[in-house]
């Protein structure tokens, strides 16, 4: 698990400081999703089952909700990703959790505790004392709201992945979002598509390889070990981008942004244990 984490944090730092600075939005997203998907179409036509096995589906409506919340999702984590540093990004991610927790209540009637509520609290405070780091480390305000934004549309993406995930294989969950982010990228593409010079198709390459890669580690991880136990390496991420930040900008967090993440990771990692404590069914009476 940890090593699908340090490559999710090479890959978004290859990204921002070798394709990104030359590159659309758009054209980024289509050649590395395209890249990333490749391997899974593969994957599924070589099974037993074929290909088409795994593109058909029955819940088309939950899906084609999952989708939009996917794509907002990928969308405005990369834009955040190209506006700001990466320790800034990754702060703001980590309130995926927060977010799920709410979305959940909301529209999953999940089962909320004052508890859970509480540590939901700290953990918007802990967004607001982050969210005000010094002038020096904030490349760009919009990119911290930006990527908030994007862990309210990954945490909806979670919710409808839980749905879907009773009834569907998880490469059908995994191919189609890939398969319609391209599909939607590519009326941009006549607009914006700059010609890929052979030297940089590897940074390309390496992208999409390197994502593949993280999604496999990170499937048989949770098929060894419990989610929840899993969760909290999530935030072990913060050491692996401020060190990328700083070997590339020379860039250090303030103060208020080691207290703010801190109380978010925090926050996170209570969530995540109490809502898998409420998951468990109690004991019958004897």
């Amino acid at each position: 698990m940890e090593l699908a984490i340090i490559i999710y944090a090479i890959s978004d730092c290859l990204m921002k400081y070798t394709v990104m600075p030359d590159y659309s939005l758009f054209q980024v997203i289509f050649i590395r999703d395209l890249v990333r998907v490749l391997p899974m179409l593969l994957v599924a036509s070589l099974t037993p089952k074929g290909l088409i096995f795994y593109l058909k589906t029955h819940r088309v409506k939950t899906h084609t909700v999952r989708l939009v919340f996917s794509v907002l999702n990928t969308t405005f984590f990369l834009f955040a990703i190209q506006s700001t540093c990466l320790v800034n990004v990754y702060t703001m991610s980590y309130t995926t959790a927060i977010f799920t927790t709410i979305s959940g209540y909301l529209f999953l009637k999940e089962k909320v505790d004052v508890r859970l509520w509480g540590a939901v609290t700290i953990g918007l405070v802990g967004v607001t004392i982050a969210m005000n780091p010094g002038s020096h480390y904030l490349d760009s305000r919009m990119g911290l709201f930006v990527a908030l934004a994007g862990a309210f549309f990954a945490s909806m993406n979670r919710i409808c992945m839980r749905k879907l995930s009773t009834t569907e294989h998880s490469l059908t969950i995994t191919i189609y979002p890939n398969l319609v982010t391209i599909i939607l990228m590519m009326p941009f593409l006549p607009l914006f598509w700059r010609s890929v010079p052979v030297e940089q198709w590897p940074y390309f390459i390496s992208i999409g390889v390197l994502l593949a890669t993280a999604q496999y580690l990170i499937a048989s991880a949770l098929s060894l070990s419990d989610s929840s136990a899993l969760a909290p390496l999530d935030y072990t991420s913060y050491a692996w981008v401020f060190a990328l930040d700083f070997m590339m900008l020379g860039t250090t967090p303030t103060y208020q942004n080691l207290t703010g993440v801190s109380i978010i990771m925090l926050s996170g990692v209570y969530v995540y244990y109490r809502a898998k404590r409420q998951e468990k069914p109690s004991k019958p009476a004897l």
